[in-house]
């Protein structure tokens, strides 16, 4: 028995002392709070990725599900030939007209270009046509 006792005296405990322990704990705990908040956010995380995925799975069921309507429409409905859809055509430019010079008129300097007429845009007719009903009904009344 006197020699199991000298085995329980030989398992000493170290101590080791320290001086500033206000700071070390003080550390200790600030490390401990920026785990805190790190865990936080990367269960906030990880929650987010799981709604997100969740999110996903919802709209591909609701794509596959617009996709059999659609599809069951276009069974639905009769077969029709269109005819083929043409692009607009572009608007024949007409040709410059030539502005004849008489031998006496003078002669146009560079800055005064002789006008040439543009071609008026469907536009610009059908408002000249409502100036000119305008005038006939303003005449009317």
């Amino acid at each position: 028995m006197i020699f199991l006792k000298k085995e329980a005296k030989s398992k000493a405990s170290y101590f080791v002392s320290v001086k500033d322990h206000l700071t070390i704990r003080r550390t200790i705990l600030e490390a401990l709070r920026d785990i805190l908040d790190t865990l936080q956010r990367f269960h906030d995380f990880h929650q987010k990725r799981h709604e997100k995925a969740h999110k996903i799975t919802q709209l591909k069921g609701l794509v596959n599900n617009t996709n059999k309507l659609i599809w069951r429409l276009r069974s639905g409905m009769p077969e029709v030939k269109l005819p083929a859809i043409r692009a607009p055509k572009a608007p024949k430019e007409a040709p410059e007209e030539k502005v004849v010079m008489s031998p006496s008129a003078p002669a146009p300097r560079s800055s005064e270009r002789p006008k040439t007429s543009k071609p008026k845009s469907d536009l610009d007719a059908l408002e000249d046509e409502l100036a000119q009903i305008e005038k006939k009904l303003s005449k009317l009344t």
